[in-house]
């Protein structure tokens, strides 16, 4: 692992950290830091207050671009080639020991409450929790609510480890009425119309037009959960969608959609911290908020989280809380540097006195949290750009950052096949490619991007069928129930027949 001093700038030794007595991990999926109070959004007061109070790392990255590799990065402190965990299949290698794991070995009790899909424990992610229970979409910050809070009361001064996950913020976003009321020159169906093209899908006839197709799409956008959807399958809007008449509104309205969601989960947040203090245990505890991943809204050209390298995806927000660790920081709670999911797992081992497995590429960023050292400005990070399991698989392409400058690995997907070279300081929309006029700064990314790669280990994953190591993300095939194909489906990740033939 890298020493405290090559990844945050000090030569000090750190004095000893107090343990916290509960660890609070939420992966709010699906939230792009742009979105969020503290980075230029306002849907997040509660996590605005708790950031103020602690830290907010402002050039947080995540590991990966989709839910199934940046959870593992996040729960190994490995990185997606490392884990491997990028196909339906996979399980996490035997040899990997998840942060669940080494808290309960330190005598912490594990408790999980997720929403299955590709956060499921077929994937591995249930290892080392007492419990790992699965709840429908969006519950986790609504109806099952309650019960967590419950959990924790009922641990009384216990140590415990709290993994709490929902999908509130993904697709499909919600807010259909809204849009039909605000809107109504839009001409969304109504619930009638909807029932008679549910019915047409279901005959297969007559034939959708394209026009008609698309209608279907955008209201399947709004729709709370994915049954209440038109067609099967219908879930992604047209490359060509950016040039339609309604462009602005609709996607101004999914945006308004998805910020109500994201305050949604903000909301529990803040009855999370408020049963703390209620039981006088919040200083004592150890809170992280962040995202898995981000969304995209044709910023350039392309949607949702699939395959994407730009920062409406890769950029997430991360929020930490420790008032007894945190009381006697100084400055300004926002800190600067690059850092990403991989911190995630030396922090916490760190913070809770646990030795940290050899790693090397995520570093303990507990001085950076006490205020003693800044993040080191020389320091690189390499997220990976992978295309959601359930799709047809495209090669891994990295991401180098270092400072400000941004390297993409070239795919014809994300419109240059020659790679990207941007200037965040100058360019955050990442519209200027300087490929061609810093040519010297493009290749020595490039190349840096390149070592990373040859630094990497290997804890193969393994078939979830099988528990063989998977060699080959096209061969390697798990066999999903009905149940979890219906998870997956409620997420949009399970594409069926349209019924428009």
């Amino acid at each position: 692992m890298l020493g405290v001093a090559s990844a945050c700038g000090s030569d000090q030794t750190p004095p000893p950290t107090p343990r916290p007595q509960r660890i609070v991990l939420i992966s709010m999926d699906t939230v792009r830091a742009d979105h969020v109070s503290g980075y230029g959004g306002d849907t997040t007061p509660q996590l605005r207050r708790i950031a103020e109070e602690g830290v907010l790392l402002r050039d947080f990255y995540a590991a990966s671009t989709y839910t199934i590799p940046s959870h593992a990065s996040i729960f190994t402190g490995l990185d997606p080639a490392e884990h491997g965990m990028s196909v339906l299949a996979a399980r996490l290698g035997p040899g990997v020991t998840t942060l669940a794991q080494h808290l309960k070995d330190a005598g912490y009790r594990t408790q999980g409450y997720h929403e299955g899909g590709f956060i499921a424990g077929r994937f591995g992610f249930d290892r080392g929790f007492d419990s790992y229970e699965e709840r429908p979409r969006i519950s986790v910050a609504k109806q099952a609510l309650p019960e967590i809070l419950g959990w924790m009361r009922a641990q009384g001064e216990a140590p415990y480890f709290l993994f709490v996950h929902t999908y509130a913020a993904h697709y499909p976003y919600g807010g259909i009425e809204r849009y039909r009321q605000e809107h109504p020159e839009r001409g969304l169906p109504d619930d009638q119309e909807v029932r008679q093209l549910r019915s047409r899908v279901a005959q297969r006839k007559p034939p959708f037009s394209e026009a008609e197709k698309l209608r279907c799409i955008v209201y399947n956008h709004f729709t709370a959960k994915h049954g209440g959807a038109i067609g099967n399958g219908w879930n992604q809007l047209p490359e060509d969608f950016d040039e339609t008449d309604w462009f602005d509104l609709d996607i101004d309205q999914i945006k308004t959609s998805y910020n109500q969601r994201i305050t949604l989960v903000d909301e529990a947040i803040g009855k999370i911290r408020q049963t703390l203090e209620d039981l006088g245990q919040w200083e004592d505890t150890l809170l992280i908020a962040l995202s898995d991943h981000g969304e995209a809204f044709f910023e350039h050209g392309l949607q949702r989280h699939d395959y994407i390298p730009f920062n409406e995806v890769l950029k997430v927000p991360c929020v930490i809380s420790y008032p007894r660790l945190l009381a006697s920081r100084s400055g300004s709670y926002e800190v600067p540097g690059l850092t990403w999911h991989l911190d995630i797992f030396p922090t916490v081992l760190s913070l809770a006195g646990i030795p940290t497995p050899v790693q090397d590429k995520g570093v303990d960023l507990t001085p950076v949290l006490r205020g003693q050292s800044p993040i080191d400005d020389q320091r690189v990070i390499h997220p990976a750009v992978l295309r959601p399991a359930h799709r047809e698989q495209k090669p891994l392409r990295r991401v180098t950052l270092l400072q400000s400058a941004k390297f993409i690995a070239g795919h014809d997907h994300f419109g240059d096949q020659g790679g990207f070279l941007f200037d965040l300081s100058k360019d955050p929309q990442e519209r200027v490619n300087l490929r061609d006029q810093e040519t010297k700064k493009f290749r020595l990314l490039e190349a840096r991007a390149k070592l990373y790669e040859t630094t990497l280990r290997s804890f193969p994953a393994v078939h979830q069928d099988t528990g063989q190591p998977i060699q080959s993300s096209s061969s390697d095939q798990a066999q999903l129930s009905p149940e979890e194909l219906a998870r997956l489906a409620e997420l949009g990740y399970v594409e069926e027949a349209d019924g428009s033939e």
